[in-house]
């Protein structure tokens, strides 16, 4: 995997990470660099996983976008996701999760105010 510092920041990139939420140690933070210093290397990292909390936390707190599928987990995990990006986690919680179920996907766009009704779309 190349180092952030290789990619040109003239050129737009998109780097996907798939399954590798139990990728070694190191292997994570090289990934975490990608979350971090992409802004300033023209790179949209893509993070791809089964389980939300595996995700190292330093890659949590630099995305702008967090996308919930089915399967994200079951609904205390839904209510726990939902609880840091808006103040409404108990009443949203329930109907994303039927969404989510029924095959629908919600984005939480997380460069919007919580109280903005655009930052949690389906």
């Amino acid at each position: 995997m190349p180092d952030v510092e290789d990619f040109d920041p003239k050129i737009a990139t998109v780097v996907i990470f798939e399954d590798l939420m139990d990728a070694p140690k190191n292997i994570q933070e090289k990934i975490t660099g990608y979350f971090t210093h992409e802004r300033h290397r023209n790179i949209s990292a893509i993070y791809v996983a089964q389980r939300f909390y595996a995700i190292p936390k330093a890659i949590r707190e630099n995305v702008n976008y967090i996308s919930l599928y089915s399967g994200h987990g079951s609904l205390n995990d839904t209510k726990h996701i939902i609880r840091q990006y808006t103040n409404e986690s108990d009443s949203l919680a329930s109907i994303i999760d039927k969404l989510t179920l029924s095959r629908e996907f919600i984005v939480f766009d997380l460069r919007r105010p919580k109280t903005d009704p655009l930052s949690i779309r389906v």
